[in-house]
């Protein structure tokens, strides 16, 4: 980064070398001028020794032929021969004002004014050849001042496809994707206007929100307590591919990066990185290449995570925060895709902030720019600072478990401090805290170094304990099977909502189906039946549960399961049993109860819909133990019910009450003539090509809400439930639409029609 912040134990070295070496080659070019050649290679030998020690981490970071992934070569200088440079306020580009003059200029591709990002362009020298790598763009802080010495935040933005140089995959400004600028075969043309090498395409999706940012912010700097939310006070670099975000094209990236660093005053503690699409892959393909280089990543519907889960380099970018973004309506990649990568990485310890917008496909960058805090949350995010393990400072009772901290790997020396004094044997760029206090750790770019060599200190973290609660299992149903509705699964659901859940049958870990075993909440265990659910038979089971460092709970208290009728019949039947229907829906009943060792009371139901024929038996929510009495709710109006209970319990269970497979509690509920409330507020939106989203407030009802109906036209639709919002789907294009919204009670009662809200299908643009 930059010189003054970057050099390592060998720069000391060099430069007093080099300085000897001038000197004396200074006497001897005085006396035999032929000698020049001679000593102005070895100066530049030596320059390029000396650059190398100015790197941010260790050189195998710089250059290393062994990464999971191929070769990471970031080099910018290879030889006193072979080097990397910028050429500023020009692009590289074919384009002609006149017959053999280039315009070194970009081809101009945006609606808007983007001048003022400056050009530019990376090139490499090899000998007496000068070959030009990459196109870019870069946007500096409002009155930029080279001698701040806090340096200015950097936002490195990845493209998409879309914006490339030449080739997005068969879509070519010229010739095909084999065709390369230094070869030039066939001849690029020559016209001003051509689109070949723009170097302004990639400022479309992005561009002008960040001008819009910087300018906000106004002179002010980064520190300002003042600055608006919606402010950026630092560098904007939109460099650009040219088919699209490669291997070569990540490596570039990140030599672009470190020469304009270590030309500006650029803070490398808050250079931050985010793409779209195409460019979410080269956000995570650079992240993965030099985690140590960014304060945080934003990748934007991206179709893959660039292999880090499957090279096994997530603890390497576990450090840096992310907010992901997704489209809900999105195929690729699709919202399970994505949501498989954010478990992955928050299992490794890494702090993700998660956006899907569900009425959105791919397209989601614009939506994402526009987030209040979009500028703001990279702003908050500081290298220098430490990551915790999953965003956890507490130690765990349970297990014994430290607080894991860590700074960016590849520094020269680390430090950490526990209450203000140094830890001695804390040298390396991780800290387990397994003792209560307040942290603080910082990083040197120096191998040895002096008081003043060292970063700043890192914001303090304060550690402290916790243990984890026992968790809760509820059930839905009976685990007492088979119940009257025939069902031979065990449903059962964790009551609170954890980061792991760990389900045990007679304190043996259960293998679920599927591969996120820990993050079922809600599970549902078989008998024997492996193709509907896990095999496991009669047994205790019980829940363990974990945050998102696994620090696990206590296990649950456990649920005793029977599958197939083989619970033994051994608790005395509850007798009396009798019941009453009350007005709103709802069914009195009572019974005694006649035995000690019941877990609770299950109620089950049906309702008579003809002559012969019946609902599926229901059962209500088991009682507490003891009870002898409960109202049912819900019933539909001006029905006729059958009622049975049995008492269950942890070693078995009871008959049924009455006993005879013929005989039933019956109880006819009463009528209901009394209309629902109108709903209120709808709202109408356009959600998607062809889709409309109704919303509303809830009605009420004396009895409840079966479902509502929404009238358009000469059509009606009814939702099916009682929720307040339905999205339509395949509606006709260009055509204004008005809605109004209807509820229906459990007797069919319609409600008066609700307000009207419009909203159309017209399509714009994509």
């Amino acid at each position: 980064m930059n010189n003054n912040q970057a050099t390592v134990n060998k720069s000391t070295c060099c430069n007093n070398k080099a300085r000897n070496f001038i000197v004396i080659m200074s006497t001897i070019i005085t006396s035999n001028p032929s000698l020049m050649k001679i000593i102005v290679g070895c100066w530049a030998l030596c320059l390029v020794i000396c650059q190398s020690a100015f790197s941010q981490v260790d050189t195998t970071f710089i250059y290393n032929t062994s990464t999971p992934y191929g070769t990471l070569d970031i080099r910018i200088a290879k030889s006193s021969t072979r080097f990397y440079y910028l050429q500023e306020n020009k692009t590289h580009s074919f384009r002609e004002s006149a017959p053999g003059v280039k315009t070194e200029t970009y081809r101009d591709m945006t609606s808007w004014n983007s001048s003022p990002y400056t050009q530019g362009n990376l090139r490499e020298k090899n000998g007496s050849s000068d070959y030009f790598v990459m196109n870019y763009r870069l946007l500096f802080p409002g009155n930029y001042n080279a001698d701040y010495s806090e340096g200015y935040p950097l936002i490195l933005m990845m493209h998409g496809a879309g914006e490339r140089g030449n080739c997005w995959d068969n879509s070519c400004f010229w010739d095909t994707r084999l065709w390369k600028p230094l070869i030039n075969s066939p001849a690029a043309p020559t016209a001003s206007n051509h689109e070949l090498l723009n170097n302004d395409y990639n400022l479309l999706h992005g561009g002008n929100v960040h001008l819009k940012a910087r300018n906000l912010a106004g002179s002010r700097l980064p520190n300002d307590p003042n600055l608006p939310e919606r402010a950026f006070p630092g560098f904007v670099l939109f460099p650009q591919n040219l088919n699209g975000w490669d291997a070569n094209g990540a490596n570039d990236v990140l030599r672009l990066l470190r020469l304009l660093s270590k030309k500006y005053k650029i803070d490398p503690n808050r250079i931050y990185i985010h793409g779209l699409s195409n460019g979410g892959i080269g956000t995570y393909d650079v992240l993965k290449r030099a985690p140590w280089m960014f304060a945080a990543a934003l990748p934007m519907s991206a179709p893959s995570e660039s292999s880090i889960i499957s090279r096994g380099l997530r603890p390497r970018i576990a450090h840096v925060p992310l907010w992901i973004f997704q489209g809900g309506l999105d195929q690729a990649p699709t919202p399970s895709r994505t949501q498989g990568y954010v478990k992955s990485f928050r299992d490794a310890g890494a702090i993700i902030r998660y956006t899907e917008y569900s009425n959105l496909g791919h397209g989601v960058w614009n939506t994402a720019y526009a987030e209040p805090d979009f500028f703001s949350w990279m702003l908050d995010k500081n290298k220098a600072n430490i990551h915790l393990f999953a965003g956890v400072s507490t130690i765990c009772e349970t297990n014994g478990q430290g607080v894991r901290m860590a700074l960016a790997e590849g520094f020269r020396s680390y430090q950490w401090e526990r209450n203000g004094v140094v830890i001695s044997e804390a040298t390396s760029a991780t800290y387990v805290a397994n003792t209560s206090g307040t942290y603080r750790a910082r990083f040197s770019r120096k191998q040895n170094p002096g008081t003043s060599d060292w970063n700043r200190w890192s914001e303090p973290v304060q550690v402290s304990s916790q243990s984890m609660a026992k968790p809760v299992i509820t059930q839905s149903g009976t685990v007492v099977l088979k119940g009257l509705d025939n069902y031979g699964f065990a449903k059962m659901s964790s009551v609170g909502v954890y980061d792991h859940y760990y389900w045990y049958k007679d304190g043996v870990l259960q293998n679920l189906t599927g591969t996120v075993d820990d993050t079922v909440r809600n599970v549902k265990f078989s008998a024997g039946n492996c193709a509907s659910g896990p095999c496991t038979g009669n047994g205790v089971y019980t829940l363990v549960v974990g945050s998102a460092d696994n620090c696990t709970s206590p296990p649950s208290d456990g649920k005793y399961v029977f599958f197939n009728n083989q619970a033994p019949i051994n608790i005395n039947p509850p007798t009396d049993f009798a019941g009453d229907a009350l007005s709103d829906g709802r069914a009195s009943l009572s019974w005694t109860d006649a035995s000690t060792n019941e877990n609770g009371f299950e109620i089950w139901r049906r309702r008579q819909t003809g002559p012969t024929t019946f609902t599926t038996w229901q059962m209500a929510p088991i009682t507490k133990p003891n009870v002898t009495a409960m109202v049912d709710k819900g019933l539909v109006p001006s029905s006729t019910y059958q009622y049975k209970i049995r008492a269950a319990g942890d070693a078995g269970r009871s008959n049924y009450t009455p006993l005879s497979s013929t005989q039933y509690l019956i109880i006819t509920t009463t009528a209901d003539n009394e209309n629902p409330t109108a709903p209120q507020n709808v709202t109408a939106n356009a959600t998607g090509i062809k889709e409309i989203k109704i919303s509303w407030e809830a009605s009420t009802d004396n009895t409840g809400i079966q479902e509502y109906n929404i009238y358009y036209g000469s059509t009606v639709v009814a939702t099916g439930s009682a929720a307040t919002s339905y999205t339509i789907n395949n509606l006709p294009l260009n055509t204004d639409y008005s809605f109004t919204v209807r509820a229906k009670d459990l007797a069919n009662n319609l409600s008066g029609a609700s307000n009207a809200a419009s909203a159309n299908t017209f399509v714009n643009g994509l």
